[in-house]
This record gives structure tokens, C-alpha cells and sequence, in this order.
């Protein structure tokens, strides 16, 4: 096993190891992103014969590899040892490691997808390394990850009600392209689109992301419980910014991106692949 290097690394696994058993009922948004992300591979043509699902969480997204590409060699990959389990459960061939540190030997995966997952990278450049290290020359990488506008609502009204940050901090959309491009990967495509949820009550929200595993890791967060007065305030502020009084919405800001590692030879770059507005 491939432990966590970093403490937050490890708060991450522990959180999402306790999550492993209800994740699935409180995950819908990612298993959508996930079955969208999925549907951008039948615009490729792909004959993968080794599949690595990064962050694969309970399977879901895996299983579907599985069934998508029948003749492939799928594992799933977690960071969590809880999610790792559940995968060995549903008979998926898996892995309980670091994201960054893929312990596989070079050039092993045609295809690497990563569903919602790079938001919890302690070192973004150090993951793409490492995918780029596992994959074999032509192998496409595929991921999803949220961008800045994720939880805006929430973030903006905290913002009214403490000077601590409480909304965890995503990558930008440029600075992920940008990373792509410095680790080496050709010509990076990347697009973005928002995914609207309303909830009736804000706990609820913070149930599901508690539920979830994915709570604050903002370095300067507050520690301890909140306040009652802080909480008020930030219902109210809640409230105004959204202009309601019966739904609180809250947006996901979904970045896509794929990536191609550079073949071995210039001239062997002969993926075919079908750009498609979703």
C-alpha cells in the first residue's frame, strides 16, 4: 500500500475512508459529471487495453469502464482505504494509493480517467508527473475537477458573516491548462460548465458535503465549532445573495479536460478524436 506522504493527505483519506459506506447517496453530482465525462469517450475512438481509474471512490464510474470498454483491464485507484475496500467488494481490481506517487511502472495505462478528484491534490504538478509517468506514449489522460465558482453562494456568504475562509479553494480552468502543458502533454483541451443544484434547507448542503468527505482543507480555516451569531449571518447573508427564501442554490463549476502524452515518435500520433460541445 502507498501511503499518504502528507498530513493533509492523510486527513483526506481518513474523511473519505469514513464516507465510503453512504457516499453513494449523497454523491449525484459526481456521478453525473461522471456519466458525462463517460459519454466524451464515445466521441474517441479508443481501443484501450489498460484502464486507471484515479480517485474511483465506490466504483461507480469504474464499473462503467468496465462495461464501456469489456475487453480492457480497469483498476481503480483511491487514495482511502475505505473506498479501496468497497472497490475489492464489487470484484474491481484495486489499489489504495497516493495520487501522486502511481505505483505502477512506466508506460503501463492507455487511457487514465480521474472523475472529480484533482481538487484534493496537495501538488497538481506532481500528479500530472505522475501520470504522465504511467501512461504509454499516445495514452490520453481524461478528468473532471471543480473550478473557483464552485460553492460561490456558500463562499460569498461566509464571506459576510467571518473573515476565515470556509469554502474549500479550486484550480482555475487556465492554471489547470497550464499545468497540463508544462508536464509535457500536447495540446491540452479544456472547456467548463456550471451545474445548478437547489437545495430547500442549507444544512442540508452541509450535511452532504460532510456526508461526502469533503469538507474545508483551507490552510487558514477556522478551527472549533461556529458560532450561533456566525451561522445567522451567514443564513442571512445566504439568503440575500440569492435573492430567495424558499431554495438556496448552490453551483458546481465542472472543468472537463483531456490530454494526449507525446508518442514515442512524432509521426505515431494517430488518435482520431470528435470534438463535441456537451
Amino acid at each position: 500500500m502507498n501511503r499518504p506522504t502528507t498530513f493533509l493527505a492523510h486527513r483526506i483519506a481518513t474523511q473519505f475512508s469514513k464516507a465510503a459506506e453512504i457516499y453513494d447517496k449523497v454523491a449525484f453530482v459526481q456521478q453525473e459529471i461522471g456519466r458525462r465525462l463517460l459519454s466524451r469517450l464515445t466521441y474517441m475512438r479508443l481501443k484501450p487495453q489498460y484502464i486507471l481509474d484515479i480517485g474511483a471512490g465506490t466504483g461507480t464510474l469504474t464499473q462503467a469502464l468496465k462495461a464501456q470498454f469489456p475487453s480492457s483491464t480497469v483498476v481503480g485507484l483511491d487514495l482511502a482505504f475505505g473506498m479501496a475496500r468497497t472497490l475489492q467488494q464489487k470484484n474491481i481490481s484495486s489499489v489504495c494509493a497516493d495520487m501522486h506517487r502511481l505505483p505502477f511502472a512506466c508506460s503501463t495505462f492507455d487511457l487514465i480517467v480521474s472523475n472529480c478528484t484533482l481538487q484534493w491534490s496537495t501538488d497538481p504538478k506532481q500528479f500530472f508527473s505522475a501520470c504522465q509517468h504511467a501512461l504509454k506514449p499516445n495514452g490520453i489522460l481524461l478528468l473532471t475537477t471543480f473550478g473557483p465558482d464552485t460553492l460561490k453562494e456558500l463562499r460569498m456568504a461566509f464571506q459576510q458573516a467571518s473573515n476565515k475562509p470556509h469554502v474549500h479553494d479550486f484550480m482555475d480552468m487556465h492554471d489547470l491548462g497550464d499545468c497540463c502543458l508544462k508536464l509535457g502533454f500536447l495540446d491540452p483541451v479544456l472547456d467548463r460548465e456550471d451545474i445548478t443544484v437547489f437545495y430547500q434547507k442549507l444544512t442540508t448542503l452541509l450535511r452532504d458535503l460532510k456526508k461526502l468527505g469533503a469538507s474545508n482543507q483551507h490552510p487558514e480555516r477556522a478551527r472549533g465549532l461556529m458560532g450561533k451569531q456566525t451561522w445567522q449571518r451567514m443564513l442571512d447573508s445566504y439568503s440575500t445573495l440569492c435573492q430567495t427564501s424558499d431554495k438556496f442554490p448552490v453551483t458546481y463549476e465542472v472543468l472537463y479536460c483531456h490530454a494526449l502524452k507525446k508518442p514515442a515518435h512524432p509521426d505515431q500520433s494517430h488518435i482520431e478524436i470528435t470534438t463535441c460541445r456537451l
